[in-house]
């Protein structure tokens, strides 16, 4: 969710990869940079489908 999120607020990530041991920072930078050159609209779509699938699994 944080990636499509990223991608459809701002596009293709934009800041330089963290060389601090932080795993969560690297993580995210890796996941959002795999979503390179998805649209705007891919993303957000994603994002609603994966809110959707986790609302109905816990209905």
């Amino acid at each position: 969710m944080y990636v499509s999120s990223k991608q459809a607020a701002l596009g293709n990530v934009n800041i330089t990869r963290s060389g601090s041991p932080e795993f969560n920072g690297m993580a995210k930078w890796d996941a959002w940079k795999r979503l390179e050159d998805a649209s705007d609209e891919n993303a957000r779509q994603d994002y609603v489908d994966t809110i959707l699938g986790i609302l109905i699994k816990d209905a």
